[in-house]
């Protein structure tokens, strides 16, 4: 069998194996999917491919981490594209999606507190609407910024341990 298909096969393996025995150890031990543990278990699950990779790749090939699995933190334009793509795709898609009959857009946010009526009480909710309505601007920016933010700094250190195994050994 050819080394790279061999060392695929053994990586994509021992990254499931590993991955199920966290998930099935959590459970096992009385864990819940409510935070912070299930918060925990999900962030050390994203280093699973990682450390299997590391360890593939040191202890088992006697191979360098760094050059084959092609790790750099050079900023090029592809960072900027994978960055500011997805939030573009996103209002595309709610372009698109306006253009159905039945859906609207409600920026009252209308059918989120629709939504909403069946676990919060009516004083909450008028809460949350009144929070909502002092806001200096619409809370999808808000989404936004906060979501850009957090791509960059801590989803990037989580994806970067997916990322490491997923794409830089496969």
């Amino acid at each position: 069998m050819n080394k790279n298909i061999k060392k695929a096969l053994l990586f994509t393996g021992l990254t499931y194996l590993f991955s199920y025995l966290l998930i099935i150890l959590y459970f096992a031990f009385g864990g819940r999917w409510v935070m912070p543990g299930a918060f925990i278990v999900a962030t050390l699950y994203m280093f699973i491919p990682m450390t299997v990779v590391i360890v593939l790749q040191k202890l088992v090939y006697k191979e360098p981490v760094i050059k084959p699995l092609q790790v750099s933190f050079k900023l090029n334009r592809w960072f900027l594209t994978a960055w500011l793509l997805p939030p573009v795709i996103a209002f595309a898609t709610l372009g698109v999606s306006l253009l159905f009959p039945g859906v609207e857009y409600s920026p009252d946010m209308a059918g989120m507190f629709e939504k909403l009526k069946a676990v919060a009480t009516p004083e909450q909710l008028e809460k949350m609407k009144n929070q909502a309505a002092a806001l200096p601007f619409h809370p999808i920016w808000i989404g936004l910024l906060q979501g850009l933010a957090a791509g960059v700094t801590v989803n990037a250190v989580a994806g970067f341990g997916e990322e490491l195994g997923w794409r830089g050994l496969l």
